[in-house]
């Protein structure tokens, strides 16, 4: 019964993705032995390391993460005018913290952890290449989702400002900061004092004004916050896409893979006009073109993985002898083999084109396998 189950999830999981099961094509023409995941080989799957392990081609990241803390006495930031003063982006060590300026003051949006001791600073570098002077105020902190590695420097950044600076949150970002008493779990990450629960819309009659939305669904957490800068053409999406590098282990760790390919096809809509940039808070600003290939590559690893489903399906007994310690070393078999043959197939038609394709295509493609059998 189990068997008959898994077969009649793998069909309508292609089913799902429009396609044919009965014309899926074995690369291996049929001849492909299911092979044990404890061989360090297995030449009858070529393009499936087993356990997961990385091809020895692992991807070189370095033109990734800007180098200013790698500089010898350097400050261990940069700050980058995106555009001339209203919009700038601190990064350090691959993270990025945002400064928007403002007729009246500055919002800085998310604090990464790496930047706690020097974040204040670098927000006054900021504000002095804006050519704005030392009276300048910071007015406001916005946190776009509570996970700490974007936002646990928020009490080290809030400490150089005035005490009753805003803090700024979704509201199911405000409720997961909190703790069961009422409290902050982390001092790292102060309770925000303004909670947002629709779209709002910041400095409204300014020359930066700030669009405050949130994504259908959860892409990547249930409190996931949009920034959108319409007069500057900017939106910020932090940790929902990073342009030029394959989507991180299980697709950005998401529990809403429909939101997520959703929100890619919904990005490409927002930057569809020209001189629009995306920040996604690693890494460099993103286009459209660079939405359009991420968009690309989960649309193939949804093919490939329900392809793959349409193929293991009906191997399930194959599979059952091989792994005999019971159905459920069966069905973690059944999907590990399907994230291996996905995989294999959509790696090759993104080498060359995004960062660390090798790395997380097999998180991504198991990550899709139980969402096309399961959701």
């Amino acid at each position: 019964p189990l068997n008959d189950l898994l077969s009649l999830l793998a069909f309508s999981a292609a089913k799902d993705v429009n396609i044919n099961i009965n014309n899926v094509v074995d690369d291996n023409n049929g001849g492909r032995q299911v092979c044990k995941r404890e061989e360090p080989e297995c030449p009858k799957c070529p393009g499936c390391p087993p356990n997961n392990r990385f091809p020895a081609r692992y991807a070189k990241e370095a033109s990734w993460w800007p180098s200013a803390d790698e500089v010898p006495g350097g400050p261990g930031y940069t700050v980058n005018e995106i555009r001339a003063g209203r919009v700038y982006i601190i990064y350090a060590t691959g993270y990025q913290s945002v400064v928007i300026i403002g007729d009246n003051g500055a919002s800085v949006l998310d604090a990464p952890a790496n930047m706690a001791e020097f974040l204040g600073k670098a927000v006054r570098d900021a504000i002095t290449m804006a050519g704005k002077d030392s009276s300048y105020p910071v007015t406001r902190f916005i946190y776009s989702h509570h996970h700490q590695d974007h936002v646990a420097g928020a009490s080290g950044l809030l400490a150089t400002l005035p005490p009753n600076t805003p803090i700024f949150a979704s509201e199911a970002t405000a409720r997961l900061l909190r703790n069961r008493a009422g409290v902050a779990k982390d001092p790292r990450r102060p309770l925000p004092t303004r909670i947002i629960s629709e779209a709002t819309t910041l400095n409204a009659n300014s020359g930066a004004p700030i669009e405050l939305s949130f994504p259908d669904g959860a892409p990547h957490s249930v409190g996931d916050m949009l920034v959108t800068l319409p007069a500057q053409r900017i939106l910020v999406g932090i940790d929902l896409l990073n342009p030029g590098v394959t989507p991180f282990k299980r697709f950005i760790l998401t529990p809403d893979m429909e939101a997520l390919i959703h929100f890619h096809d919904d990005l490409i809509a927002r930057l569809s006009s020209d001189g629009w940039l995306f920040f996604g808070g690693h890494g460099r600003p993103g286009t459209k073109e660079d939405v359009e290939l991420t968009t690309q590559y989960v649309r193939a690893v949804q093919a490939q993985a329900g392809m793959a489903l349409g193929v293991w399906g009906p191997r399930m007994g194959e599979l059952a002898q091989q792994f005999p310690n019971g159905p459920l070393q069966t069905f973690r078999e059944f999907f590990a083999h399907a994230a291996d043959t996905c995989q294999a197939a959509v790696v090759p038609m993104f080498e060359g084109k995004l960062i660390a394709v090798d790395v997380w295509t097999w998180d991504n493609c198991m990550a899709m396998v139980e969402s096309l059998a399961l959701d």
